[in-house]
């Protein structure tokens, strides 16, 4: 933090230096190779050094609270869009300016990403021709090396430039190591197979705890990806979101549904098949091709039709719990029966089975999760209406890990969006 605008700014030539004004702040961005920003409240003299999203190709610059979502967002967010300005034009052209300050050699290699271009342009601007190597010989690797700090947190590095310059020169593997990736040549290779547009942060960190998480699936997802020619966005969705899929399904069909055009439809009948032989606790189908997915269904239509025999049979005997309010995943599963709670609370030695009477009147829902090695228990919360998280606590109430947490979360979003989706067209169909 900075109060002195003066001191701070007078080193820095006026025909490099680009000042915005929006209705809460000021900004002042410094072209290449200066390559600095810095921010403070419109009336503020206080300056904060800081860094902003932008899109070298499009010439578009973000300000520090945009978010990674919609186009609607990032539109909101740009720097352009908030300024305050009678003439538009001299705004523009500043902007302009700025990103004229970057060499075109750089220019060419940023746009190979889908983000993260001002944290690239600052470590080439680091790393200089070394890293310019790097990422035209394999850019996804020089993405991850760019992003370190935000896939593993905990790096720190003394001598930076030195450091990085090392393990690009001489000890590529290190790069994946120091990220939580498996530090192989096989995983080197892996990463010069995938297009550097279709990967971000989200999905290089998802895919490191699903390697991480359990050394059959790590040895499988490996195999998956060494013997595939490319690897195009589908085979990534597959694999880093959809990874228990894989084991009902051998390479051959992996490699076909990632190239089928009819991708999305293919993958929500396996999805179903697979989630179908959870619940009903049936032998997971082995599909041999996509033309054979109707016949699977059909038989594993026969066999659940014998297990609602079954079931109907132990309700007689047994409570059954209300309908869960959202829907199961690979590995979240909701305790729809009396003797299945019994049986979870014992395992995870926690006491929800004092909780019989509320799951009854819709006020609380439990599930049960096993995620690689690690299990826990999930509480929903119904209130005024609303679904709420409550607990997730692994076995003996202790706390679950940071990945555990992070893939909950993101499936409660998912199925609260979807909920709101769903009701909003019942609701455009009703009228």
């Amino acid at each position: 933090m900075l109060s002195s605008p003066k001191s701070l700014f007078a080193t820095i030539a006026k025909s490099n230096r680009f000042e915005f004004t929006t209705e809460e702040y000021q900004f002042v961005l410094v072209g290449y190779p200066v390559w600095k920003a810095f921010v403070a409240y419109r009336d503020s003299n206080i300056w904060i050094e800081s860094y902003f999203r932008i899109d070298v190709g499009k010439r578009i610059v973000f300000s520090a609270q945009a978010k990674t979502g919609t186009q609607k967002d990032l539109k909101e967010n740009s720097i352009l869009d908030q300024i305050i300005c009678s003439d538009i034009e001299i705004e523009r052209k500043k902007i302009e300016d700025f990103f004229g300050t970057i060499p075109e050699n750089i220019i060419c290699a940023v746009t190979k990403f889908p983000d993260s271009h001002w944290e690239a342009i600052e470590s080439i601007k680091l790393l200089g021709a070394d890293l310019l190597t790097l990422i035209n010989t394999n850019p996804v690797l020089a993405y991850i090396m760019i992003n370190s700090k935000k896939i593993n947190p905990s790096i720190r590095l003394l001598n930076e430039a030195f450091v990085l310059k090392m393990l690009i020169l001489t000890r590529q593997k290190e790069i994946l190591s120091r990220c939580g990736f498996p530090e192989t040549n096989q995983m080197v290779k892996i990463f010069s197979k995938i297009d550097s547009e279709l990967i971000n942060v989200n999905d290089l960190i998802n895919l490191r705890n699903l390697l991480i998480m359990d050394a059959q699936l790590k040895e499988r997802i490996l195999n998956v990806f060494s013997f595939a020619k490319n690897i195009n966005r589908n085979l990534l969705k597959l694999t880093i979101y959809n990874s228990p899929l894989l084991q009902i399904m051998n390479n051959k069909l992996v490699y076909e549904l990632a190239a089928s055009e009819s991708f999305n439809e293919h993958l929500i009948n396996i999805k179903q098949l697979y989630l179908n032989s959870k619940r009903w606790q049936l032998t997971a189908p082995k599909i041999i091709s996509l033309s054979g997915i109707k016949k699977t269904f059909e038989k594993q239509l026969i066999e659940v039709e014998k297990q609602l025999l079954k079931v109907a049979k132990r309700e007689q005997k047994e409570i059954v719990f209300p309908l869960p309010p959202l829907e199961d995943n690979f590995y979240i599963t909701a305790i729809c029966r009396e003797s299945e709670l019994f049986y979870w609370a014992k395992r995870q030695k926690n006491c929800i089975s004092n909780y019989v009477g509320s799951i009854k009147v819709r006020r609380r829902y439990f599930y049960k999760i096993i995620y690689g090695k690690e299990e826990a228990t999930l509480e929903l919360r119904i209130t005024k209406g609303q679904v709420k998280e409550g607990d997730l606590l692994g076995a003996g109430n202790t706390r679950v890990s940071k990945e555990m947490e992070q893939m909950v979360d993101e499936w409660f979003r998912e199925n609260k969006n979807k909920k709101k989706k769903t009701a909003a067209a019942r609701k455009q169909e009703s009228t």
